[in-house]
């Protein structure tokens, strides 16, 4: 098992850590971890990890063969801390942070566009936030998704006659 110190303090950039093994493709478990792994849309960590003598690059973050087990995976051909070595596990900051704005920019987005949410995804280029498509009136189940019920017909011709009015002002023609 791998202590997820990432749960409880999403701005920790480091802890030191006990190496518990080293799976049969080269990825290094530890006791406890700031690095967040691959799942749910968002993107496993890097870094690196350091101990007495040694230093390797982590190239990505997964999760183990349990789902309480984070597997560092190192990068190929790099050199692996013997098992039982107290080592130093030292997050990428700059992407970690960058995911942490991104990851909120999404939930801000899904708050703004009144659409169901249907998945997302962080990469290091690029977001998405899929939404569902717009109910139709003969799709739309007015109980099940208030949002679809329509506003009474003054209502939506009051907000019209605002649009309108502000447009005016804004020195816009409607």
């Amino acid at each position: 098992m791998t202590e997820p110190l990432y749960r409880d303090d999403a701005y920790l950039r480091e802890c030191s850590a006990t190496v518990t093994a080293i799976n049969e493709r080269g990825g290094v478990v530890l006791d406890r971890t700031v690095f967040y792994p691959t799942g749910g849309g968002q993107p496993g960590e890097r870094g690196a990890l350091e101990w007495q003598g040694g230093e390797t690059a982590i190239a990505v973050a997964v999760k183990g063969e349990t789902a309480d087990e984070v597997v560092h995976v190192p990068d190929e051909g790099a050199t692996l801390p013997p098992v039982g070595a107290q080592v130093t596990a030292r997050l990428d900051w700059d992407t970690r942070y960058r995911h942490m704005r991104v990851h909120t920019g999404l939930h801000l987005l899904s708050v703004v566009i009144p659409l169901p949410v249907t998945g997302g995804s962080i990469g290091t280029a690029k977001a998405c936030c899929a939404l569902a498509p717009m109910a139709t009136p003969s799709t739309c189940n007015p109980a099940a998704a208030p949002m679809c019920a329509r506003p009474p017909r003054s209502a939506r011709c009051a907000s019209a006659r605002s649009r309108r009015r502000a447009a005016r002002t804004a020195g816009w023609r409607s």
